[in-house]
């Protein structure tokens, strides 16, 4: 009877400190805005212009965090303290590896600018992060902010970006995808009682 019974394959964990995690979430962050910036779609976008690069590289890094930041926000697994200091660490931390002269003294005037693009995102995009929304609905949702992004530096009609926006859009619904696992698979580690620390199923 032994060699018929079904075992169930144990899925491997990651336990993570609390710096850890966060480098966890600015890692996934900084991979998919490298390749929101890829040559294919900046050069398209405004060509040598450095200040419209900067701005979109702000721009773009704000979207990633406020659509990632959404899908924590939106865990079960953890209380509104914890979910808010992960949140303000991720943010703190992405913000300071943009480029930038001065950085860390722009630090509280982007923060700002995410706070205040949360908000208005929250409005706009109601169905990120909530695990009942239908995929159509979140990948209208994306599209509508790849839409955004492009607005934001260019001076070409919508019509002649339709590439550069589905090329935007399919990065940030891959984003989106990263984004809800890590969430997903995110749980506070019991053992470690009075210290925020993180199990990660892989």
């Amino acid at each position: 009877m032994r060699g018929n019974m079904a075992f169930k394959e144990v899925s491997p964990k990651l336990q993570l400190n609390f710096n850890e995690y966060i480098e966890t979430w600015n890692t996934i962050l900084s991979e998919y805005h490298g390749r929101g910036l890829n040559e294919k779609i900046t050069e398209k976008l405004f060509g040598m212009d450095n200040d419209r690069l900067i701005m979109y590289s702000l721009e773009l890094g704000t979207v990633l965090l406020v659509i990632a930041m959404r899908h924590w926000n939106s865990s079960k697994r953890f209380n509104d303290g914890s979910k808010k200091k992960v949140a303000d660490a991720v943010a703190e931390s992405f913000y300071l590896g943009l480029p930038g002269d001065g950085i860390k003294e722009l630090q509280d005037e982007y923060l700002q600018f995410y706070r205040t693009k949360y908000n208005i995102f929250y409005e706009l995009c109601p169905n990120l992060g909530e695990s009942n929304a239908k995929t159509k609905q979140i990948q209208m949702e994306l599209v509508g902010l790849a839409r955004y992004l492009v607005a934001q530096v260019s001076d070409r009609a919508e019509t002649d970006n339709q590439h550069l926006i589905e090329e935007i859009g399919a990065v940030l619904i891959k984003a989106t995808a990263a984004f809800s696992m890590l969430a997903k698979n995110s749980s506070p580690n019991p053992q470690m009682i009075g210290k925020l620390k993180f199990i990660v199923q892989k």
